[in-house]
């Protein structure tokens, strides 16, 4: 959630983006062996911004996720000016749905573009070979998370 809330990270060495702070490469954070978090940076939400979170899982209060999906729209006049949408569980490490968000901005939000949208997925997902239908799962949630 807090790739889509645009977070910044103070750590004791500097500012990390959120969409950085997770690296997945030998270790799990862009933190280093003497560095600690300080201070978590989040932005005020515009006027006319909705975020979701949405966590799929076998047993959704005990389980860990088999996708959780984070957004983040805004809505100016009737159309998309802002949009963060961020997959979790899909990959190493959190990943933005660059080109859903792309198809969704300047768009007003209806159910056929939301659908047309979360066809961009393929060019943001790459499932590894048995877990594929994460990427379904990730489509439907998205849905969800937009138009609720």
């Amino acid at each position: 959630m807090r790739i889509a809330l645009n977070v910044k990270i103070k750590t004791t060495a500097g500012v990390i983006e959120a969409e950085k702070f997770f690296t997945g490469e030998r270790k799990t954070t862009a933190l280093n062996h003497d560095e600690i978090v300080t201070e978590i940076q989040m932005p005020s939400p515009n006027s006319g911004t909705k975020q979701n979170f949405i966590k799929f899982a076998q047993r959704p209060t005990i389980d860990f996720p088999v996708v959780n999906v984070a957004t983040s729209i805004t809505i100016e006049g009737d159309k998309v000016s802002d949009v963060r949408i961020v997959l979790n569980a899909v990959a190493p490490v959190p990943k933005r749905a660059i080109g859903v968000e792309e198809a969704l901005k300047g768009k007003i939000i209806s159910e056929s573009v939301v659908e047309t949208a979360v066809a961009a997925i393929a060019n943001c997902a790459v499932p590894l070979k048995d877990n594929k239908y994460k990427v379904q799962i990730a489509k439907t949630l998205i849905k969800r998370a937009i138009l609720e």
